[in-house]
């Protein structure tokens, strides 16, 4: 069991320590137009997201892929349609919109690539690495929950250690950096 253990924390640590190589190896500081640099964090959890798939073989229902009742897809689309709303209508009662007409198309063309594209690469970076085939790759390997539970929250906040010291939009104070790591912890195991 321990060497088990061991194999699913390499697994689930080699994006942390892979990503950040990578982009520092593209020049990403430095050159932020590098279509390969600005996709290297994403292409790392794809290749890794592959390379779990194929030594676990977790199941689409290991991975949390799995239908809902239609409700809750009712209530998650509610959220959105709520928050989007409220800050439109707080928007607009600041005095903080723009005096020109809105283009409605132009808008609902570059809300709907927004949220195409960030439903693909979420479902096949991010979630589908750290809470799909390492979870499911977890499950797989009959794992206890509870390392199951803490290993994918831990290895998410692993992977955006990064950030802060790569990224220049995400430059912040040093003191910052602890709080948005724990901010990062406490959302995966919220999604976990």
């Amino acid at each position: 069991m321990p060497d088990l253990k061991r194999g699913l924390f390499l697994l689930a640590m080699a994006p942390a320590l892979v990503t950040p190589m990578l982009e520092i190896g593209l020049n990403r500081s430095a050159d932020r137009s590098d279509p390969a640099a600005l996709l290297a964090g994403l292409f790392v959890l794809t290749v890794f997201g592959c390379i779990g798939w194929g030594l676990f073989r977790p199941t689409w229902r290991q991975m949390g892929i799995r239908g809902g009742q239609m409700r809750h897809y009712a209530i998650a689309t509610a959220y959105v349609i709520a928050v989007i709303a409220s800050c439109t209508l707080i928007a607009i009662l600041s005095g903080d919109v723009a005096s020109e007409p809105v283009d409605v198309r132009a808008t609902a063309k570059t809300f709907s690539l927004i949220l195409t594209t960030t439903f693909v690469v979420v479902f096949l970076t991010e979630e589908g690495f750290f809470r799909g085939v390492l979870w499911g790759g977890c499950e797989t390997r009959k794992l206890e929950s509870k390392w199951t539970f803490g290993l994918t929250a831990f290895a998410f906040a692993s992977w955006h250690i990064y950030l802060p010291f790569v990224e220049p939009e995400f430059a912040m104070a040093a003191w910052q950096v602890p709080i948005y790591l724990s901010n990062a912890l406490l959302l995966s195991l919220c999604w976990g």
